[in-house]
């Protein structure tokens, strides 16, 4: 069993914390921002993708309370960050290239949101995961 080091914890908490936001948003607030986006979609995707960000959130916060989890949990945990971060920023950014010229001022600054906050997650990710490794 591998001890957490601190700077991992607290990019576990500011994960937790982002994908706890996100999640309350694409849940529970799903049909208010698509209204304000002026997107019309199904909510049952971002409703799922709500799902994700709830799971990942409770999986940071057992990281987080549970003392005798085992390095290879925290590894899959960071996989399965990763592989969603990269999707969400490659999604986002084509999503964004694409519709530019047709999107409102308020889509246009949520996607620049979603940019900025995405590879900041991902480098803080990276980063804490190759100090917890050393």
């Amino acid at each position: 069993m591998t001890e957490i080091k601190m700077f991992t914890k607290i990019s576990l908490l500011i994960y937790g914390l982002v994908c706890t936001l996100y999640g309350v948003l694409t849940v529970f607030m799903t049909d208010m921002i698509l209204a304000i986006l002026g997107i019309p979609m199904d909510p049952i995707y971002p409703r799922m993708l709500g799902g994700i960000f709830f799971t990942i959130a409770i999986f940071d916060f057992l990281i987080l309370i549970k003392k005798d989890w085992d390095w290879e949990y925290i590894k899959f945990g960071w996989t399965l960050l990763y592989a969603m971060i990269v999707s969400s920023i490659i999604m986002e950014g084509s999503y964004f290239v694409l519709w530019y010229p047709t999107l409102s001022t308020e889509a246009i600054g949520f996607h620049v949101m979603d940019l900025l906050i995405m590879p900041i997650l991902l480098i803080l990710g990276i980063v804490s995961y190759m100090k917890q490794k050393e």
